[in-house]
């Protein structure tokens, strides 16, 4: 894993801070546990190029001690979601490039995680996660008095990939660069959670406490159904592609149903519904990558943000249509050769591993 800062500039405690600052106005009664932790996060990210040569030493050991003397972790019950989540804790771009692993805040601790994790949160709020986590702890655990709402969030970095089972047995597979906040338990009314970045969802199924997925420009109202939602600001389009079942979806425009193996495609002028092939927009969570007509700007951009790496490609390149069917479980490498036999193109490697493609010269006559 890399942890250099090619513009000598720490962009993720710039977003960091800002985040504080967001919690800060909207949650006051968990103000002082969200702030340690993400001095934790400033703290540690700050640190990296010190202690880069021996960061790993470390971790290996911490790994090693909590395997042997804990093998499931288990973070006591907190007071559930009094009031709807704000928006505002997605307002800010987040630069994902500046953390290198999966990172959860939760009641007052900061927690690193291995990619593929699987959080499971009990009906209570408490939650349990795999062996194979990694815990760093601010020390500000909660003990017996809890705040009056409580919530997490998961930041998921490039190349990496995370699972959670909520409260009330809903079940999300978050893709890379995304961030997911949502209460550790539910209350009585509602269900919602809010969503920057891809993940695909089942969403239990209860017809009296609707769930709603709210993204910076649009949201998501089901009773329960399966679906995969693609909401990164930086991309020209948000998505939603439902599976089975129906949901609602809300713009500022206007309000649409949608039927199972329909797909909205939604810009700031533009919303499109069409019949799709599922599959080509959910096989990300089965490792693979169904194709057809894609793209392939769009293609690699998938592929910089599953594998953690910068893929860079000129506008001509960029239009270029693929199909075919690319297993996401071979090296990067390995699916930019295909791509480039498929499609008659040429890649090379820098020395900062970033991978340049570009159209193949014509032999000279």
């Amino acid at each position: 894993m890399k942890t250099t800062n090619k513009n000598g500039r720490d962009p993720f405690k710039s977003d960091a801070q800002s985040l504080i600052n967001l919690v800060k106005q909207h949650e006051n009664s968990v103000r002082h546990e969200t702030t340690e932790s993400w001095k934790e996060i400033e703290k540690i990210v700050s640190q990296r190029k010190k202690r880069h040569s021996i960061k790993y030493v470390f971790a290996a050991a911490a790994i090693l001690f909590l395997l042997i003397t804990l093998p499931v972790y288990y973070f006591p019950a907190t007071a559930p979601q009094q009031e709807g989540l704000s928006l505002a804790l997605l307002e800010k771009n987040m630069d994902f490039s500046a953390v290198d692993t999966i990172v959860m805040i939760t009641s007052g601790q900061t927690v690193w995680l291995d990619n593929d994790t699987e959080l499971i949160y009990a009906n209570d709020g408490s939650v349990e996660m795999q062996e194979t986590a990694v815990i760093k702890s601010d020390g500000t655990q909660n003990s017996g008095q809890e705040p009056a709402e409580a919530w997490s969030e998961v930041i998921v970095p490039k190349g990496k990939r995370i699972a959670l089972t909520l409260s009330d047995g809903t079940k999300l597979k978050v893709n890379s660069s995304s961030r997911v906040i949502y209460p550790n338990k539910f209350n009585k009314e509602s269900r919602e959670i809010l969503v920057n970045g891809e993940i695909y969802i089942e969403v239990a199924h209860e017809p009296e406490r609707p769930f709603f997925v709210k993204t910076n420009n649009m949201q998501v109202k089901v009773l329960g159904t399966t679906f995969n939602i693609c909401s990164y600001k930086e991309d020209p389009f948000s998505s939603v592609v439902l599976v089975e079942g129906s949901v609602e979806v809300e713009t500022q425009q206007t309000t649409t149903l949608l039927k199972p193996h329909q797909m909205l495609k939604y810009t700031e002028n533009n919303l499109q519904v069409n019949e799709v092939d599922i599959h080509e927009y959910t096989s990300w969570i089965n490792n693979m990558l169904y194709l057809q007509e894609r793209e392939i700007g769009e293609v690699l951009e998938r592929l910089s943000r599953y594998y953690g790496r910068n893929i860079t490609y000129s506008k001509e390149v960029s239009l270029i249509p693929l199909s075919g069917k690319l297993d996401l479980r071979e090296n990067l490498e390995e699916s930019i050769e295909i791509i480039c036999i498929s499609l008659d193109l040429d890649y090379q490697t820098d020395e900062s591993e970033n991978i340049i493609l570009t159209l193949k010269e014509s032999p000279m006559e």
